[in-house]
């Protein structure tokens, strides 16, 4: 696994809410191989819930729209500061 606090998790995805719901109550502190199973539903959807939904392109369409628009307003940024250098340095000439 890629880092030990990922050790001994599991992630799994239901199509029916009920049968999440179901499976939580029933497995949630349930003993398994000596150590107590704690089941927490996600905070975000899953990517694999997106492929089920076919809205998985979709989400990647807007990750890749957010990433090029933050690096857009990065680069500008890096634009305004390195003028404003140059602006300092041509007044301390």
């Amino acid at each position: 696994l890629r880092t030990k606090k990922m050790r001994g998790q599991a992630f799994v995805c239901f199509q029916e809410l009920s049968h999440a719901v179901r499976a939580k109550e029933e497995l949630d502190g349930f003993s398994f191989l000596n150590r107590t199973l704690v089941i927490q539903f996600a905070r975000t959807q899953s990517h694999a819930l997106h492929v089920v939904r076919g809205s998985f392109t979709r989400m990647v369409e807007q990750r890749r729209a957010e990433l090029l628009q933050d690096r857009a307003q990065h680069e500008q940024t890096q634009v305004e500061q390195q003028e404003e250098a140059l602006q300092e340095m041509a007044q301390t000439e």
